[in-house]
């Protein structure tokens, strides 16, 4: 898990980095996060539009990075990154649904939302069991059949869409912070294109 005081250097290092590598060589091959030359198991790439010093990431790095901003443009030429799923992480890694954030507010409508999936099975398992028509003539029978039944019921659905919709966001940032994401190397697919441009003209003369 990210500290606050990683994810801060993480927030600030492309916009410090437009800067910090003056006295570099333009040619020199160096990540604009971390400042680490090329690895074997890390690659450097270019997935926007900048060039120079801050052309070249890491793939790591810039995953990091995007999932502490929840940012997917670069903030110094503006330009989006591509990123392609490459699957679920290892299962020792993987983590557990979380809040949306760190305020109470999202804590406690996580919760709720626990405590309500937990209530469906409930009910679900119930009306499978003894039948739907039994289920609602034990509601009838602790409610009434009046003004409060159709507000009961009313607020069941209602409930039922809200934490529904719940549920998938909450999915949704799992799978989120679950998925390894590669960015797609902008200056490769170029270059590969120029390649390819000039191998056909060659082979037209």
């Amino acid at each position: 898990m990210i500290d606050r005081n990683e994810e801060q250097t993480l927030k600030t290092a492309l916009s410090e980095t437009v800067c910090s590598p003056k006295n570099l060589s333009t040619k020199t091959m160096l990540c604009r996060i971390c400042f680490d030359t090329e690895t074997n198991l890390d690659h450097l790439i270019r997935p926007c539009a900048c060039s120079g010093t801050v052309a070249f990431v890491h793939n790591s790095c810039l995953e990091r990075w995007v999932r502490s901003t929840s940012n997917i443009q670069c903030t110094i030429c503006q330009s989006e990154f591509e990123l392609i799923p490459a699957g679920l992480k290892e299962w020792k890694d993987i983590s557990f649904p979380k809040p949306l954030s760190d305020l109470p507010e999202d804590y406690m409508e996580f919760g709720c939302t626990i405590a309500w999936v937990i209530y469906m099975f409930r009910f679900a398992y119930v009306g499978l069991r003894h039948g739907s028509s039994t289920m609602v003539e034990h509601v009838d029978a602790a409610i009434g059949t009046g003004t409060l039944r159709s507000l009961w019921w009313l607020s069941f659905w209602f409930n039922f869409l809200y934490f529904g919709a719940m549920c998938f966001i909450i999915y949704e940032k799992w799978l989120m912070d679950n998925t390894v994401f590669l960015f797609k190397d902008k200056y490769l697919k170029s270059t590969s294109f120029k390649n390819n441009t000039n191998s056909g003209r060659q082979n037209k003369t």
